[in-house]
């Protein structure tokens, strides 16, 4: 491999996170609109939606291959929207609107599950939304390590 292409990886794996969790992301908003769509639930429209802006992210983020560009305002904008849904399930699932945008949790404990389900969630875009700050803004480790290979291995 070159230096070159060690550079590429290099930048592309600042990224690396971001890869992993939007993969995360889409499974859960797949499986969520699979079974509101066995409900035929309305709110089957909710994770379609999530899946979309999820793919034009992934989009985004595997550009990243091909660009040393640090902002990713498609991504950010998903994990913000991905941030702002899992809060307002987490306060849904303690109303009534619960049973009509979770038709499928009838056990007591369910509730419980949907909730850790949407903390992990929360708890993930916020990771996310702070890597991509710490990355478009060259305050990551993975710039301290792309800067020394660059002193270190390639010649101005």
């Amino acid at each position: 491999m070159t230096r070159e292409e060690s550079l590429k990886y290099m930048h592309f794996n600042r990224f690396m996170m971001v890869r992993y969790l939007s993969a995360a992301y889409f499974f859960v908003n797949a499986a969520w609109a699979l079974v509101a769509f066995s409900y035929q639930s309305w709110t089957l429209y909710i994770p379609l939606v999530m899946v979309v802006l999820n793919l034009l992210s992934s989009m985004e983020i595997a550009g990243k291959l091909q660009s040393k560009t640090t902002d990713a305002p498609k991504t950010t904008f998903y994990f913000l929207v991905q941030l702002t849904l899992n809060l307002l399930l987490g306060i849904i699932c303690f109303t009534p609107l619960a049973a009509s945008v979770f038709p499928f949790v009838s056990a007591k404990n369910a509730r419980a599950i949907i909730t850790m389900i949407l903390l992990i969630g929360i708890f993930g875009a916020i990771m996310v939304l702070n890597r991509l700050q710490a990355v478009k803004t060259n305050s990551d480790k993975y710039y301290k390590v792309i800067s020394a290979f660059k002193k270190n291995h390639i010649k101005n």
